[in-house]
């Protein structure tokens, strides 16, 4: 069952349990049109929930195209992804896919187009889309001007961070995003990010965190990595305060 939450104006998290872990999806309305982040395992009615907060148009803008972030893409009639990721949310949907994850299956097709644009206007509310690879290749972060939000998917989280899935890119390349993140949440004013497995809204210290981190696993400093296998994400895991990141590459 989703739990609902109103985070701000005009501002919802919805977030659902799946086998694996609980993801939170947002819904952002603005005058003309609204935008789901993200539509979680395919486990909840988001059709239902989301008529029950807005009766604008909806479309949704994914994160990544991971199962907990898009299976519930078909309950909307428009959907958005980097084109980079496109070959995972083929995996992801797949039907012998989640049987073999023992997860929920058959879900109507949902076809993404693939985002060819860097702001998305709601009326009043816009979002700027910020490529972000690292937990993806084809991840992407979105700037809320209104809320002075920037949501993250599963770059930043406070569990554990992977780069250690088939789709994941290197360290180095992580550490950029997250330079690129910090700099445009300082230049743009945000106050706060949101992310994929977050319980609440995280500050920039958070970020700062996941940086230093990296610059410890870059320099090869701190205490030796462990080889770690979690299914689908495996590497060696660091550790640093209440950060945690699986990598594979430097």
């Amino acid at each position: 069952m989703a739990k609902v939450s109103k985070i701000g104006e005009n501002t919802w998290k919805i977030s659902e349990w799946g086998r694996f872990f609980r993801v939170s999806m947002y819904l952002l309305i603005g005058s003309e049109r609204a935008v789901m982040i993200d539509t979680g395992y395919g486990n909840s009615d988001l059709k239902k929930i989301v008529s029950n907060l807005t009766n604008k148009p909806v479309a949704v803008l994914n994160t990544h195209g991971h199962l907990d972030h898009v299976n519930g893409n078909h309950f909307f009639n428009e959907s958005w992804l980097a084109k980079e990721d496109y070959e995972v949310w083929k995996l992801h949907s797949d039907d012998e896919f989640l049987k073999s994850l023992k997860l929920k299956h058959g879900f109507p097709k949902a076809t993404p187009q693939f985002i060819d644009f860097t702001s998305y206007e709601l009326g009043g509310r816009t979002l700027e889309i910020i490529p972000s690879p690292g937990h993806t290749k084809g991840s992407i972060s979105i700037l809320d001007t209104f809320s002075k939000t920037i949501f993250v998917g599963d770059n930043i989280t406070p569990l554990n961070t992977w780069l250690g899935t088939d789709d994941s890119t290197s360290v180095t390349v992580y550490r950029e995003t997250l330079e690129t993140l910090k700099r445009i949440f300082l230049e743009s004013g945000a106050t706060g990010f949101h992310a994929g497995h977050s319980f609440f809204r995280m500050k920039l210290s958070a970020l700062e965190e996941y940086l230093s981190l990296c610059d410890l696993i870059l320099e090869g400093k701190g205490k030796k990595p462990k080889w770690v296998d979690m299914g689908l994400n495996k590497g060696y895991m660091s550790r640093l305060r209440t950060s945690s990141l699986v990598w594979r590459e430097l």
